[in-house]
């Protein structure tokens, strides 16, 4: 079901034109006209929901599973995608619904870690967005937070 109303709704089902990132019968990301960071984008299911609670068991479904990567620019405009571990989910949480920690050797060759600019970085599994990198943890750059899509959509329709 889409609202007719909701700009996620337009957003995500290609009523406006929009940078897409990435796109499925389920989801479409796309990157943030006005980005806080670097490459930070938006992951609009095309389901309609005002809250998680409302999600559709099929889509629900999609959402709350671990994730096994993160996309994410480096260099210039290109997106590279690399293995992450799911440590912990807490579906309850206002930001960190997702823990985990890189597992990938060339992102943590080149970066280290979580580095700033990360953050929008979507969280992929089995070529699904679930959710997005929120932040490192402070004294353990190889691990971090990130926000389930819905919960990010509830939090925004407030």
């Amino acid at each position: 079901m889409v609202n007719d109303d909701c700009i996620f709704c337009k957003l995500a089902n290609g009523v406006f034109e929009t940078n897409t990132l990435y796109e499925d019968d389920d989801f479409r990301v796309i990157f943030d006209a006005s980005p806080a960071t670097k490459g930070h984008v938006l992951i609009l299911p095309k389901e309609h929901a005002a809250n998680v609670f409302e999600l559709s068991e099929e889509t629900a479904s999609k959402v709350f599973v671990l994730a096994k990567k993160i996309a994410t620019v480096l260099k210039g405009e290109e997106v590279e995608y690399f293995d992450i571990k799911i440590t912990k989910v807490d579906e309850y949480s206002k930001t960190k619904n997702i823990t985990f920690v890189i597992k990938d050797d060339a992102l943590l060759r080149i970066t280290g870690g979580i580095v700033q600019g990360m953050s929008g970085s979507p969280i992929i599994q089995d070529d699904k967005i679930i959710g997005t990198v929120t932040h490192v943890v402070i004294d353990n750059p190889i691990s971090g937070y990130g926000i389930f899509i819905t919960t990010m959509l509830k939090e925004g329709e407030k």
